[in-house]
């Protein structure tokens, strides 16, 4: 079962993509995109390596790059949605990540005392 957390994520994404109205065309234009950033997507995610922040401009990276690919195959309109789902979905992100590092630093500090 997925996290609540990610679920929300994935239903943000989802209502988005259907109110841009892609045309079949576009779907076949942007889904292949999409696709093809997952995998940079699911390694940073599995990379324990490296500091939130730096995952975070990893993230804002890949994200850039799929924006880049994806705006010039919308319409104004439709780049006008796209770019308010992905402020949404970047929000969502952020207060996400917020709430782990809160989590984090209440466990360290029961830990100290």
């Amino acid at each position: 079962m997925a996290h609540p957390a990610s679920w929300v994520s994935l239903q943000t994404q989802v209502r988005g993509w259907r109110e841009l109205g892609l045309t079949q065309e576009q779907r076949n234009q942007v889904f292949p995109i999409i696709k093809a950033e997952l995998p940079k997507l699911q390694a940073l995610k599995k990379n324990t390596s490296l500091m939130p922040l730096d995952k975070l401009k990893q993230l804002k990276q890949i994200s850039d790059d799929v924006d880049a690919k994806i705006t010039p195959l919308l319409d104004r309109e439709q780049q006008q949605k796209f770019q308010q789902v992905r402020e949404a979905h970047r929000r969502e992100l952020l207060n996400k990540m917020a709430g782990q590092v809160m989590q984090k630093v209440q466990t360290d500090i029961k830990q100290e005392f």
